[in-house]
């Protein structure tokens, strides 16, 4: 009994290395319930709330450490926090997502006990309709990007892709993730986002979903017919936000201007035009196979 009480104890320690983010804005209406599933976990929480108006039951949660930026632009803000963060791992979550606290330690663990992670992931639970029932749906196999050449675990997470936002990210990884979105606006459009994160993982590191659920999501709180869209504070970019992209544009981007082939000789040496290439067929390639579907 006792040994068992040790061992629990003993896995719990590693949230101490890991900073959990949670992202708000003006949908708040699941942030109790989230806070009080984490509650005296060993881990730092905070809220980054760039809502125009604070959250009026902010002090109900002492232990939450409250952020407001009002209509900052979400990725600027994730910067910044990740910048002054005290951790080596942290996590970003949305104000619609559960954590799985099981799910999480482990996710923890793992990138603690192997240094050539940049990041672990884990299931993702989504409730939806199936034949009148309201059922949970598990998102996101059981894989591994594992390889010592950093072209080969592009090609290999671009083989299977499933949204790599919400992993476990070692603090450098997530710091350059959304770098590379702040000084080039044309990769910016939030459907680029998923893509820019999982080549930076991919750059840095090997990558890892555990075969455990790390987030649960149980229906969207946007409204019905209702627009949300979010004001922002930076005068460059709304336009490009406003623009009907197409997944494949990302593509054109990247042929005139890619920063993924500079990080690549900042970190490993070799020839950035070779680099290019590589990525930009490993982009083409994916893309007509996605075209397809």
């Amino acid at each position: 009994m006792l040994k068992n009480l040790f061992s629990i104890h003993k896995k719990n320690d590693y949230l101490k290395y890991l900073t959990i983010y949670i992202t708000a804005y003006e949908r708040r209406n699941n942030l109790e319930r989230l806070f009080k599933s984490l509650k005296n976990l060993n881990v730092e929480i905070i809220l980054l709330d760039s809502s125009p108006s604070e959250w009026e039951d902010k002090e109900k949660f002492k232990w939450i450490k409250y952020e407001h930026t009002p209509n900052a632009l979400i990725y600027k803000v994730l910067f910044d926090a990740a910048k002054n963060c005290k951790t080596p791992y942290l996590i970003w979550s949305c104000d619609d997502d559960m954590i799985n606290i099981k799910g999480l330690k482990n996710a923890v663990e793992c990138i603690h006990k192997e240094k050539q992670y940049s990041s672990v992931s884990g299931r993702l639970k989504k409730k939806r309709s199936n034949y009148g029932k309201k059922e949970f749906y598990t998102w996101r196999k059981y894989y591994n990007y594992i390889s010592s050449d950093p072209l080969e675990r592009i090609n290999n997470m671009f083989q299977s892709f499933c949204s790599p936002v919400h992993d476990v990210m070692r603090k450098e990884c997530f710091i350059k993730s959304w770098e590379i979105v702040l000084n080039n606006p044309k990769l910016y459009p939030a459907r680029y986002m998923d893509r820019i994160v999982g080549l930076t993982q991919a750059i840095y590191g090997n990558k890892r979903v555990i075969n455990n659920t790390l987030l649960e999501r149980e229906k969207s709180q946007r409204k019905k017919g209702k627009i949300f869209q979010r004001q922002i504070e930076w005068d460059t970019y709304p336009e490009i936000l406003k623009k009907k992209t197409k997944p494949k544009e990302m593509l054109k981007v990247l042929q005139e201007d890619d920063p993924f082939s500079s990080l690549l000789v900042d970190l490993y040496g070799g020839d950035q035009i070779f680099y290019h290439q590589e990525i930009i067929k490993t982009l083409e390639s994916y893309y007509s196979k996605i075209e397809k579907k």
